[in-house]
């Protein structure tokens, strides 16, 4: 199958890259992308190994077992184009309608059966939106990004002061989550394989228990993924419009309200644009672009923020505070309370001094960053369970909670050696560039979390970018492979 070509764009080694890279440049990103692909299927590998050593539970191996067995089961060609077969018999509406009603109603199941409380974090964002509902005012605060404050606003100014709408409505965002798994994986590893990943998109465990909290991961997913989307169609990015990179750099302002690390995704994007054989001053012209659609989605917060502090703050305050967690000399991967400042202190000069702080100790020494990393890869890569901490909370009996561990953890160890078989195998990280835009939303994450905090939760918008990969090695059909032999496997061109 390595001759097949991809159906929407031709691979980077195959196509001459406007940008005048030259060959030494496509060389170039294909090795990068290569090391890239073996450094994380190395992590994830090492992630899912460690992970029950760091947490002293040899039964965490238990789920480790049974994802490996379950992988053996249905590695093979005989059980691959039977998934396929048996994939492609609905039509395209139907088999979507179908799978995004299935990922709508066990979400809704799980809302229904835990009725979860919101904590920590998610009951921050709720009690603001209430004030806000209420007609009260935020108060000297811009700690937590206004992004989910004002998503629950918006559904409590629609039905009430309820918090089982909101996890309602979080179910109805976990299906369009579902779809946008099987619209972005359709445009890059064909049809049946895009089904696969939407139907472990439905079902996966985490993602699920997930919307019974009033965590931002679904939605700040939903919001990643339909940029991406957009950025796929319409043919080669090379003939977006500027209006059309206007609209995507408006979805990435809203990124950037529900989470911050949005920031910075403009000039991934732009990169991405140069990528696509796209001339490297109308790459840079999309770039500005998205920099400045960003800014005026997120103009009114910053403006608010300087009102209120002062001080130029584009989204939060909190900023300090992450990255000091993992960047002192007692630190540790995982969430610290931050040091007391003396009464008076501002959220603006707390964080300002967190951040002098972090940044100090990085330099003085830099090499404690590569002592967290095998801790940090199991904590953020070796499992999925961290969203239990704001399901269960000791709600849960010690049974149900170890069953749901299982659950969870037994599916996220299938779902990653598929990854890992797709990298290794298929040359996902390196094949066509129509994968290219998921990568580097993976290389960031990987990336960031190299300096900050490291838990599971962090990865779960990202998720479809593992189904996608994961699916595609079940399938065997490699990333970007566009040759379709049935109807029900039509070319995402044909689907536009």
């Amino acid at each position: 199958m390595t001759g097949l070509q991809p159906a929407i764009w031709p691979t980077t080694t195959n196509s001459r890259m406007s940008g005048q890279s030259g060959k030494f440049g496509d060389a170039l990103w294909t090795v990068l992308q290569q090391l890239f692909g073996l450094l994380f299927a190395l992590t994830l590998a090492w992630g899912i190994l460690a992970f029950p050593i760091y947490k002293n539970m040899s039964t965490g191996y238990v789920p480790v077992a049974v994802g490996l067995l379950l992988v053996l089961m249905i590695y093979g060609r005989r059980a691959s184009t039977w998934i396929g077969e048996v994939l492609a018999r609905p039509n395209v509406r139907s088999f979507v309608i179908f799978v995004v009603a299935v990922g709508v109603a066990v979400r809704m199941a799980a809302v229904l059966s835990l009725r979860a409380q919101p904590l920590s974090d998610h009951a921050c964002y709720n009690e603001l939106a209430l004030k806000l509902y209420h007609g009260q005012q935020l108060g000297p605060t811009a700690y937590f990004p206004p992004g989910m404050v004002f998503w629950l606003l918006l559904i409590y100014s629609i039905f009430g002061e309820s918090l089982l709408a909101v996890q309602l409505v979080n179910a109805l965002v976990g299906g369009l989550f579902v779809w946008l798994t099987y619209d972005v994986g359709r445009r890059v590893v064909g049809d049946r394989a895009a089904r696969l990943a939407a139907l472990i998109s439905a079902v996966f465990p985490s993602l699920v228990l997930y919307t019974t909290t009033l965590g931002y991961g679904p939605l700040l997913g939903c919001v990643l993924l339909s940029a991406v989307s957009l950025f796929l169609r319409r043919g080669p990015p090379s003939g977006h419009p500027w209006w059309y990179v206007a609209v995507i750099g408006v979805i990435l302002g809203l990124a950037c309200l529900v989470k911050p690390i949005g920031l910075v995704l403009p000039l991934v994007i732009g990169l991405c644009y140069w990528r696509r054989q796209t001339p490297v001053l109308r790459a840079a012209r999309n770039t500005a672009i998205l920099v400045v659609s960003l800014s005026v989605v997120i103009s009114p917060w910053a403006i608010r923020n300087y009102l209120v502090f002062g001080k130029y703050v584009p989204v939060t305050t909190s900023g300090g505070v992450a990255i000091w967690i993992t960047n002192h000399p007692n630190a540790s991967v995982l969430s610290v309370e931050p040091p007391q400042f003396p009464p008076g202190t501002t959220e603006v000069e707390r964080n300002r001094a967190l951040r002098r702080a972090a940044q100090a100790y990085i330099l003085s020494d830099p090499t404690h960053i590569f002592r967290q990393l095998p801790a940090k890869a199991a904590y953020m890569w070796g499992t999925s369970t961290s969203i239990m901490a704001f399901i269960s909370a000791d709600r849960m009996s010690p049974h149900v909670e170890a069953a749901a561990k299982l659950c969870i953890n037994t599916a996220w160890t299938f779902v990653c050696a598929f990854f890992i078989i797709a990298i290794l195998r298929d040359g996902l990280c390196r094949s066509v560039v129509a994968f290219w835009p998921l990568v580097c939303l993976l290389a960031y994450l990987w990336g960031i979390h190299l300096f900050y905090e490291a838990q599971s939760k962090y990865h779960l918008p990202l998720l479809p970018v593992l189904f996608i990969g994961a699916a595609s090695a079940i399938i065997r059909r490699p990333v970007g492979d566009g040759t379709h032999t049935s109807h029900s496997d039509t070319s995402p061109e044909s689907e536009s």
